[in-house]
């Protein structure tokens, strides 16, 4: 029966196996002057000198290409850096915009909302106003009606001197009405011509029903 071989495990030499890699460990020129000196004869010696020069100046050579290639790599890391930063920033100044435009816009809106709502309650309170002296004019004819002498009407003639009344508010509110279209402030027009404009509208209405 065969013996099973033995399975023999070998340490590896990485410390060696570094060494012989680094170009700057002190073994490489302990080397090279050793070298050096086993030459025998001034021939041996130059060219001993001449083969280290020649590998010392191709290690600088790969040296320095390694270099520019890292310069190179550390550049481009450079650039893209700068360019991601330059990227970003540009999001950010097109985001500002977009959320200053949304804040104007609703500024906007919000001042058109406070104006309207200004308006609304101007024109409010003067078509109150004007229900107001409509009611007190009806309560001071309730009141004088009873002292005064003239014969009743008849319902006729009372319709007749409703319209003529009638018509003289009408008149009475439209010249009023082109006195507020001069007036320079243009909030302070708009609100009393809206008023005049819902004044007459009631009193056109009142006409028609007393033709």
């Amino acid at each position: 029966m065969n013996p099973k071989p033995k399975l023999e495990i070998v340490a590896r030499e990485l410390d060696t196996e570094h060494r012989a890699l680094d170009v700057f460990h002190d073994e490489r020129l302990e080397q090279q002057l050793t070298a050096f000196d086993r030459a025998s004869g001034l021939i041996q010696k130059c060219a001993e000198r001449l083969r280290v020069r020649n590998e010392i100046n191709g290690q600088i050579a790969v040296l320095n290409n390694h270099t520019r290639l890292y310069e190179a790599g550390q550049r481009l890391v450079t650039a893209r850096t700068e360019l991601e930063r330059r990227r970003n920033e540009y999001l950010n100044l097109g985001h500002e915009h977009q959320v200053k435009a949304k804040e104007k816009e609703t500024t906007v809106a919000k001042l058109e909302a406070d104006r309207e709502e200004h308006l609304t309650r101007a024109v409010k309170a003067q078509v109150e106003r004007e229900i107001e002296r409509a009611a007190m004019q009806s309560r001071i004819d309730a009141i004088v009606k009873p002292f005064k002498s003239e014969p009743e009407l008849t319902p006729e003639q009372r319709r007749a001197q409703e319209k003529r009344t009638c018509e003289i508010r009408l008149a009475e509110l439209k010249a009023q009405k082109q006195e507020a279209l001069k007036i320079a402030d243009e909030d302070e027009r708009l609100f009393r011509v809206n008023a005049i404009d819902a004044a007459l509208e009631r009193e056109y209405e009142r006409w028609a029903r007393l033709i």
